[in-house]
């Protein structure tokens, strides 16, 4: 005996179901963006007592994005891979048990391959990029913790200001860093 077709839900239901998440995607957004902002300006204060521990604290934020961000995008790249690889086997795309919008229409046999071919090198490229942008940015934070913040003669600065006479190597920053 055929399971019954599931009942579709109102629109205006299916609607404010995704206003839902939208909004509080949005606030969770905002919340961590508001965050961020309270760390960095304590981050900044910091540097002007202590430039070698207010670096060591951004280059902790920077080793956070590098996995929180760029490893869950990655990750998302892995599932999306995944499918694409099942929906090439099955000949359905998208494959079944992938969350899809309600309206998404199933294309299968010869002419769901291509569409889980191209699936499948954006999720490479997804994963690569990510790969890519964490690395980089967990880069970026050794360089930070491997800057030291000493004078001329030697001696520990405690700030650090960047005056226009001194020169530099043309990258950022004072040369010899």
């Amino acid at each position: 005996m055929a399971a019954p077709a599931p009942t579709p839900r109102p629109l205006r239901r299916r609607l404010v179901a995704r206003a839902r998440v939208l909004l509080a995607s949005v606030a969770v957004g905002l919340l961590l963006a508001r965050v961020l902002a309270i760390r960095l300006d304590a981050i900044r204060a910091l540097a002007q007592v202590d430039v070698i521990a207010a670096r060591a604290e951004l280059a902790f934020l920077l080793h956070l994005l590098a996995v929180g961000v760029f490893g869950s995008t990655a990750l998302l790249g892995v599932a999306l891979a995944l499918a694409s690889r099942r929906a090439m086997r099955l000949a359905v795309f998208p494959p079944p048990g992938v969350v899809r919008w309600r309206s998404a229409r199933v294309v299968t046999g010869p002419r769901a391959r291509p569409l889980a071919l191209l699936s499948l090198a954006l999720a490479i490229a997804l994963m690569l990029a990510s790969l890519a942008g964490g690395g980089l940015t967990w880069y970026m934070a050794g360089r930070l913790l491997a800057c030291k913040a000493t004078g001329r003669s030697g001696e520990r600065l405690a700030a650090m200001p960047l005056q226009p006479d001194q020169p530099s190597d043309g990258k950022f920053g004072r040369a010899g860093h």
